[in-house]
């Protein structure tokens, strides 16, 4: 197996990067050439994943780009193009270098992305296995879920690609495999190439002392947190602080009771009238605070009602795209994320309906696909429903023969259950000339079930 590994890695030119010798592998079996180059490179960044030498791991991930591009492996230069750039992203997250260390991995991953056509529910599936599978140093904030991120960053630039251009890429002019691997081997600054990995190696081992190839590089290491960033230093700050004001409160008190008493009358004149005129500008800030303007489309009942949900149960996702949706209806009002079934589910409420000031429309997405919408408080011309009207209602009666005769309901809630469409209307009468809430529950356009209370 050790002759296997030797010359496995002189075929690819990586035995400057990988020493035959430090490979570990515990299958004896007989393995094609791509799937044994592709277990050494997960046995090696395992190896430094757990002695934390991310700028060797780094140079192993482009290493694993080249040699996928070269075997047409486009779903593992995917894998291995998103496990670069989440290990670059977590590194320099924050800071002024993350812009030029990722825009050249995600111009590159996007290229593999058109060329394998990735849908987006493949993409999350790409990033679910990087984040569960590959152990890195998390340095994004507590609150921050690497996953969504990562997602969010790659989201970001496909968006950023598309709006760039108005028409859809020439498949004859997509990038050759020379072109892609001219562009995956360019290398960026303080990044670590698989032809000078052991060099850098070598330089750290002169330069410090007692310096063991494979430990944590000095970018991971703790160094001590300078003084001013204590949290010791900063309860002393507000403390003499403190103090300095009381002395001086004092000071000043002292000196305002030995001054006439006309004095005192003038100075505290003048204080009230400071007074007055912060509050006054307090006031008028606010004010300015809370009087938002937007821009957003006046929605309506239409724009509700086109909005798609998806099946959850069917193979061929159908459901609106909260980015399609976002586009149509603007900027949402507020966002809300949870878990359902398992699955990430995200919460979206646009309240910028038409001549509706107490009306939502409430969108539920599951995979960036809609499968639930609400509208509530909804205020319409309806025509009285009285316990007649309501006993008319029949089982099986079709909806919009409903509508038509009483109008439309104040809230709405459009579900897909076992391959049906459910949709649940309800009115609520106030007024003079009626009282009373009616529930109408209807699957696939036809009445299941009504409920009354109050008529």
């Amino acid at each position: 197996m050790e002759n296997e590994i030797a010359a496995i890695l002189k075929k690819y030119q990586l035995t400057d990067l990988i020493d035959p010798q430090q490979v570990q592998l515990t299958t004896t079996e007989p393995m094609a050439d791509y799937a044994l180059i592709q277990a050494i490179f997960n046995e090696q960044i395992e190896t430094y994943a757990a002695q934390q030498d991310w700028d060797h791991n780094l140079a192993l991930l482009q290493a694993m780009v080249h040699v996928s591009q070269q075997a047409d492996k486009l779903d593992d230069t995917i894998i291995a193009e998103i496990s670069w750039l989440y290990l670059t992203f977590c590194r320099y997250y924050n800071t002024p270098l993350m812009t030029a260390q990722t825009d050249p991995i995600l111009k590159q991953l996007r290229l593999t992305l058109q060329q394998a056509q990735t849908t987006y529910e493949q993409l999350d599936g790409f990033i679910t296995t990087v984040i569960n599978n590959l152990a890195v140093p998390n340095t994004l904030p507590r609150y921050m879920d690497p996953e969504h991120a990562l997602s969010h960053l790659i989201q970001k630039s496909i968006d950023a690609t598309e709006e760039a251009t108005s028409s859809e890429v020439d498949p004859s002019k997509a990038p050759q495999p020379e072109e892609i691997q001219q562009l995956g081997t360019a290398t960026l600054p303080g990044d670590t190439t698989p032809e000078t990995a052991n060099e850098t190696t070598s330089r750290r081992t002169q330069e410090t002392p007692g310096y063991q190839p494979g430990a944590a590089s000095r970018f991971d290491a703790e160094e001590p947190a300078p003084f001013y960033k204590k949290w010791w230093f900063w309860t002393l700050i507000v403390l003499i602080v403190l103090i300095i004001i009381v002395v001086v409160k004092l000071f000043i008190s002292n000196v305002t009771s030995n001054t006439t008493s006309s004095t005192d009358n003038d100075a505290k004149t003048e204080q009230v009238a400071k007074s007055s005129t912060k509050h006054k500008s307090a006031t008028t800030s606010k004010k300015k605070t809370k009087s938002p303007t937007t821009s957003a489309k006046a929605l309506t009942f239409q724009d509700f009602n086109s909005i798609n949900i998806d099946d959850l149960s069917a193979l061929a996702p159908a459901g609106t795209t909260y980015r399609s949706l976002r586009n149509q209806f603007g900027e949402p009002t507020q966002q809300q994320a949870s878990t359902k079934d398992g699955q990430r589910l995200k919460t979206i409420t646009w309240r910028n309906i038409k001549a509706q000031p107490k009306a939502a429309i409430i969108v539920s997405f599951i995979k960036n696909r809609a499968y639930e919408k609400k509208l509530t408080g909804y205020q319409t011309q309806q025509a009285p429903i009285t316990l007649a009207v309501y006993d008319d209602f029949k089982i099986g009666a079709d909806a919009d023969a409903i509508l038509n005769q009483v109008g439309l309901p104040n809230d709405v809630d459009n579900t897909f259950e076992s391959g049906s469409s459910r949709v649940i209307y309800i009115y609520e009468q106030q007024g003079s000339d009626r009282s009373g809430k009616v529930s109408l529950t209807f699957v696939n356009n036809k009445l299941q079930a009504k409920e009354q209370r109050g008529l």
